[in-house]
């Protein structure tokens, strides 16, 4: 058998063409696949607006097809039940399971930014 997972992970996102100014619809679409997982997973993500007025990226993430949870949710779907939703977070934010949250990374104030070295 072969090994067919991703060490690092991969993330692949593209805008959505058919996303209009007003709609509901997600800004970019893609896949995630975490490390040492064999499957991707769709996402989409929604940009936001922070209280200080920098960018914030809000989302979903599906679960990967063919994992166990896709199977559950699959039967539970055939029974024209929904899967269960957990709710975590802080009292201004929610999340719900399978949704991502990325934020504007900026240095504190006075602070010079950090460059990460590869290796």
């Amino acid at each position: 058998m072969t090994d067919t997972s991703i060490s690092k992970g991969r993330l692949r996102a593209f805008l959505n063409s058919e996303k209009t100014k007003g709609d509901a619809k997600p800004s970019f679409e893609g896949s995630l696949a975490l490390p040492n997982e064999e499957h991707e997973r769709p996402f989409a993500l929604w940009v936001r607006q922070t209280k200080q007025g920098g960018v914030m990226l809000t989302g979903r993430a599906g679960q990967p097809k063919g994992s166990a949870m896709d199977q559950i949710v699959g039967l539970l779907g055939a029974r024209g039940s929904a899967a269960p939703e957990l709710v975590v977070g802080m009292s201004e934010m929610k999340l719900k399971a399978g949704e991502i949250v990325l934020f504007e990374n900026k240095p504190k104030e006075g602070e010079a930014p950090k460059v990460l070295e590869k290796g």
